[in-house]
């Protein structure tokens, strides 16, 4: 082990901030992280503050278990009388959650975050991450926010804690010129760009993607994925009694049937407990359509990196879960999207397909499915021109986890002297 992450008699250890095993997009920036700076700094090891449904299936918990990671429960302020009001017990709960990351944060050398954010007026949750970014600075712990998006900041006071709690922070990357122009207002100096990390996610062997679409019926057949999202349901219109975004998606599953001749594979993005997961939009789009064998699907409990790997395995994504989309992507599969935040449209100007992007609040379906048909019919050239901007991603990325490594190794070093 390098000398300068020897500190005393524990290893060099970070804190993730924002990952979890619940949505397969966090689950592969927590992963990737993880990966990327073990292949650099081996000794380095990992805490995450998990929330209730933030750990692995319990299918998956020998896989979490064999990780450099240390799962902590969140608290929850559950020893909070019941008599109390609810306002009440939601700030016992948040000092309690300040508490035990201060805790967390005096025994870490950095505190990584893969978070993004927006931060509504008013204050309280631009407050709170102050505060963490304070509680990090005191611990004198290298505090790094990796590339996400962030924006917009809503109010004065929201604002100027957001400053400041960038400010203390070593290292802040942007993940779009968007993210880059919000940090620039704020009065910083501007960060660089660099691709989202998940660009650099392993997905699983090829071998194990053709066992999850024989187990769902898709076999070796051409397929289109389709990704939907919880928040685009929950910002679309309801009419005649069905949410505007379900019959869309349903619209685009039959006609791609019908036009293609592909099968149509549905894939879950992100679960939050029971109506609250993308696999609630499914269950609507597949009611909707009405006859069963039309829409194939996953199910919530395979890994990201199993997702990966049959999304790598599609002639098209239609998706509106982001990661879903870095993960077409990085295997070299086109994408068009359905979207609702400035992210997408980033992302797809990046890659060179700017163009293909359509905003649920404002979607034209036949403009939507002529793209998708031409996108269909342009696939394989349109992979061919992927390759060489993805393959720049990717070294863009790698270098960046080459300057975190060299910022977390002298921390650790710098702390072990201090104890």
């Amino acid at each position: 082990m390098p000398e300068a992450l020897r500190t005393g008699s524990r290893p060099t250890r970070a804190m993730l901030v924002g990952g979890n095993f619940r949505g397969k997009g966090a689950e592969a920036m927590m992963l990737t992280t993880i990966g990327e700076l073990r292949r650099r700094l081996p000794s380095l090891e990992f805490v995450l503050i998990a929330g209730p449904h933030d750990g692995p299936p319990g299918k998956r918990r020998a896989e979490a278990e064999a990780l450099p990671l240390t799962l902590i429960d969140r608290a929850d302020g559950s020893r909070t009388p019941r008599c109390l009001p609810r306002v009440l017990r939601g700030m016992v709960r948040r000092v309690a959650n300040l508490k035990q990351f201060r805790n967390v944060a005096a025994d870490c050398d950095a505190i990584i975050d893969i978070r993004g954010y927006s931060l509504p007026p008013g204050g309280a949750g631009a407050f709170g991450d102050y505060l963490r970014a304070v509680i990090a600075s005191r611990a004198r712990a290298c505090r790094i926010i990796l590339p996400q998006a962030m924006g917009p900041v809503d109010g004065r006071v929201s604002r100027s804690l957001a400053a400041r709690s960038l400010r203390l922070a070593a290292s802040v990357s942007a993940r779009d010129r968007v993210t880059r122009d919000f940090v620039k207002a704020l009065g910083l100096s501007v960060p660089g760009l660099c691709p989202d990390i998940a660009f650099l996610f392993p997905a699983a062997p090829a071998e194990r993607a053709h066992e999850i679409l024989d187990e769902v019926g898709v076999g070796a057949q051409p397929f289109l994925a389709m990704t939907p999202n919880m928040r685009v349901y929950e910002r679309s219109a309801v009419e005649d009694g069905v949410n505007a975004y379900v019959a869309a998606l349903a619209r685009i599953a039959r006609d791609a049937a019908r036009t293609f001749g592909a099968k149509v594979l549905m894939i879950p993005h992100e679960s939050a407990g029971p109506g609250a997961g993308d696999s609630t939009v499914i269950d609507e789009v597949t009611a909707h359509l009405g006859n069963g064998g039309a829409v194939h699907r996953l199910h919530d409990a395979f890994s990201a990196a199993e997702v990966k790997a049959v999304i790598g395995r599609a002639e098209l994504v239609v998706g509106s879960r982001y990661h879903s989309l870095i993960a077409a992507l990085s295997m070299r599969v086109p994408c068009v999207p359905i979207s609702w935040s400035h992210k997408y449209d980033m992302l797809m100007q990046d890659v060179g397909l700017d163009g293909c992007t359509f905003r649920m609040d404002d979607l034209n379906y036949d403009a939507l499915f002529d793209k998708v048909s031409e996108v269909w019919e342009r696939r394989h050239a349109i992979a061919r021109d992927l390759d060489a901007g993805v393959g720049a991603f990717e070294l863009q990325v790698a270098r960046l986890f080459d300057d975190v490594a060299q910022l977390i190794a002298p921390a650790a070093s710098s702390r072990g002297e201090g104890r």
